[in-house]
């Protein structure tokens, strides 16, 4: 390992801290943890943040802790406090002694050079605050789809974009040729200097699944900051979303309508007619979408059930959701 700097804020000069929350994910966490392994930068430490209902993960972490000291890296176990992905990304933030910090899911594989391109990137750019490379994702959106999307003022792809809809919906690269500067970062891979958190937190009133944390917690950052967060095109990762510890059905469905919402008035709302239509209109296009993949598939009674008593549950809730007032709302999610 280099020979350690630390600043007079106690944090390690040129040091980079990859938080990992995991749930239940062991066979994946292997699998990313020997990409990390090979990681051509060597000030590096890894710290597992293990919301997880057994003890798989944490024996896991326990045996490689050597494997890793071997390589010049750090290893950490932390138990988290099962608040969710926001909670345990805190929770990491919070033990870092580096002096970036960049969050990993658990079902990521990165490229060789990964972490060394965003900390050169880093360093050589002052002005720059966070950032992600390409995120590749193993189903690619086709021509008809991304366009029924974007009518519907939902989530779309677009070359070298990372923007935000006026609904709060956000666009995503196609593909990334160029540095890009962004309005949003991507969770399952993005890089924050220390300094940010001084500043910001990720909300812990998005628990669970934390649908959107990410969403939000990049947002402010570029509301405050404008020009400060890029995506990288030099190196890629693959995202190979996991089914496994996943929200499903009704739940899922219940729990993306309410803290979309939420973060809709919290980040998004301006006050004006024309951006609360769009959030209503992208709601509306949501619904549409769901009951044509159903009717495509085949009668799926339940999948209307779950559709229409989602919606009443938001409808129930919304002025806690405008209010910010997540206490009720919570309970009855994760119930």
């Amino acid at each position: 390992m280099k020979t350690e700097r630390r600043t007079p804020a106690g944090f390690i000069k040129g040091m980079i801290s990859l938080v990992v929350p995991t749930r239940n994910r062991p066979e994946d966490l292997t699998r990313l943890l020997g990409t990390v392994l090979h990681q051509s930068y060597s000030l590096l430490e890894v710290i597992v943040v293990d919301d997880s209902t057994n003890n798989l993960s944490r024996d896991l972490v326990h045996e490689l802790v050597s494997v890793f000291d071997a390589q010049g890296f750090r290893l950490k176990y932390i138990r988290g406090t099962n608040q969710g992905l926001a909670g345990a990304r805190n929770r990491g933030i919070a033990v870092s002694q580096a002096e970036y910090i960049l969050f990993v899911d658990d079902d990521i594989t990165l490229e060789e050079k990964t972490v060394e391109l965003i900390v050169s990137f880093l360093q050589s750019q002052p002005s720059v605050l966070g950032v992600q490379p390409f995120v590749v994702t193993p189903r690619p959106q086709g021509q008809f789809a991304n366009a029924f999307h974007k009518s519907l003022w939902l989530s779309y792809c677009k070359p070298n974009t990372l923007a935000v809809r006026r609904s709060g919906r956000s666009v995503f690269p196609s593909a990334l040729a160029r540095t890009t500067y962004a309005q949003r970062l991507s969770g399952c891979c993005f890089c924050f200097r220390r300094d940010v958190f001084l500043r910001f937190e990720f909300d812990e009133e998005l628990e669970s699944y934390s649908y959107n944390e990410d969403l939000d917690f990049s947002f402010r950052v570029y509301k405050m900051h404008p020009n400060s967060l890029v995506a990288l095109p030099a190196t890629s990762v693959r995202h190979n979303e996991s089914a496994e510890g996943r929200m499903t059905g009704g739940r899922l469905l219940r729990m993306k309508l309410a803290y979309n919402c939420y973060v809709f008035f919290k980040d998004f709302y301006d006050h004006s007619i024309l951006n609360l239509l769009a959030y209503l209109y992208s709601l509306a296009g949501e619904a549409v979408e769901i009951l044509a993949l159903a009717l495509f598939d085949g009668p799926k009674p339940l999948v209307v059930l779950d559709l229409l008593t989602s919606h009443f549950f938001l409808l129930r809730n919304f002025d806690a959701l405008y209010r910010r007032s997540m206490v009720g709302v919570n309970k009855v999610l994760l119930s």
